[in-house]
């Protein structure tokens, strides 16, 4: 019996393919250099980031900083993985949702009617999530971080990364995600 063939696989190794050598010609053209593997990365991730953010994926986005803070993580980068760690709980607090339908490829197909990009009110949010502040606490003591490194990080960055749709201010999620902090 032949081997089962399974299309998707190839089309995801192509595309995948593709775009890395699409980001890797863009940033050899804005900076006349090749980038490092590190470098690559981080465009992939805001380009995503970007893209979900313009189709109001806000779910979406929130996933990609969850992952972008796994990968400083497995690099020992420990202040840039609780600095995203942090914004996954401002958007966590907020109630992040997909305002959009989407394909399998995560690509917006047309916007939700009168759908709200952030709403802590929904039925299956759980506001800030005890494993990704459980996440901050081992990069904390990886990194030797203590609590009012992590404040400082959360302050320095929140605003940065607030959006005008989020019910919650930086100001307001803080004590969130303090009360549940494992340092």
């Amino acid at each position: 019996m032949a081997a089962k063939f399974d299309i998707t696989e190839n089309i995801g190794k192509r595309s995948v393919a593709q775009r890395i050598e699409r980001h890797r010609k863009g940033f050899k053209k804005r900076n006349r250099r090749e980038p490092t593997d590190h470098e690559l990365q981080l465009e992939i991730f805001d380009e995503e980031h970007a893209h979900f953010i313009e189709n109001w994926l806000v779910g979406l986005a929130r996933n990609t900083w969850l992952r972008r803070a796994r990968y400083f993580h497995k690099r020992k980068e420990y202040p840039e993985a609780v600095t995203c760690y942090l914004i996954v709980c401002l958007y966590d607090a907020n109630g992040p949702r997909n305002a959009a339908a989407v394909d399998a490829r995560n690509r917006a197909q047309w916007q939700i009617p009168d759908a709200k990009p952030f709403d802590p009110t929904v039925k299956w949010h759980t506001g800030i999530l005890p494993g990704i502040t459980h996440r901050i606490g081992i990069s904390c003591r990886k990194g030797g971080l203590q609590s009012d490194d992590v404040r400082q990080l959360f302050v320095e960055h929140a605003a940065e990364w607030y959006d005008e749709y989020m019910p919650l201010k930086p100001g307001q999620v803080w004590p969130l995600i303090e009360a549940q902090l494992e340092i």
